[in-house]
């Protein structure tokens, strides 16, 4: 996808048996991609685009505790900034009182696990873990949630 739309590469793979891997150099696809219709250039840079959209909107499945963990703690504070920002349509003090004991839980959590060597590696990187901005809550709620 980095080749058709000059962005960042999303992925990294690990071969866990035999495998055969073809290189491809960058001006030999690029020299391809010259002579293909412009109608199925857009539209490929169009499935690119939703691909990325997708992976935006939608965290990478943890692989390893810590990113099972990490993902709990980063979904814990999104909910409990998503609720202090609409306190007026949240289930009130009680439930974010619940949801700060949720997200305690899972920082002592990661403490305990913080020497722990996984035999699968981590699939979520710090941008993963990017905490979602206010201004970004108030956006997703003005637009009905899409």
């Amino acid at each position: 996808m980095a080749l058709i739309d000059g962005s960042q590469r999303m992925a990294q793979a690990r071969a866990i048996d035999q495998t055969v891997l073809i290189c491809l150099p960058r001006q030999t696809f690029l020299s391809k991609l010259a002579k293909v219709d412009p109608f199925f250039k857009t539209l490929m840079r169009i499935l690119v685009a939703n691909i990325r959209d997708m992976h935006g909107r939608y965290m990478i499945r943890p692989r390893s505790a810590r990113d099972s963990i990490n993902a709990l703690i980063y979904n814990t504070e999104s909910l409990r900034q998503y609720m202090e920002i609409l306190a007026d349509d949240a289930p009130g003090p009680e439930g974010l009182k619940r949801i700060k004991v949720i997200e305690a839980a899972a920082k002592e959590l990661r403490e305990l696990f913080k020497d722990h060597v996984d035999q699968r590696h981590d699939a979520l990187s710090e941008n993963d873990l990017k905490r979602p901005t206010e201004a970004s809550f108030k956006r997703t709620n003005a637009d009905g949630g899409n």
